[in-house]
């Protein structure tokens, strides 16, 4: 498009070049797939990152946690 600026806004060149893009595309995705090369594979967390994951939402103490989920259930302790 650099070269020929005039084409810059003509549809029917970005058509021809689209046709072509999306025959290469096609192709690669078929070759791909016989490979048995279809996605990458989903990145998957550690132990040790998942228990960091964990303690980093926990905001509360545990105990506060148990004395808040004690006095929800309308439980009160008396000695």
């Amino acid at each position: 498009m650099r070269i020929f600026p005039k084409y810059k806004n003509n549809p029917a060149i970005f058509a021809k070049l689209y046709s072509y893009r999306s025959g290469v595309v096609n192709n690669l995705t078929r070759s791909l797939a016989m490979l048995g090369l279809d996605k990458a594979p989903a990145p998957v967390k550690s132990l040790e990152e998942l228990f960091a994951e964990e303690s980093s939402n926990e905001p509360q103490s545990t105990a506060a946690t148990e004395a808040q989920a004690d006095g929800a259930n309308g439980e009160t302790e008396t000695d």
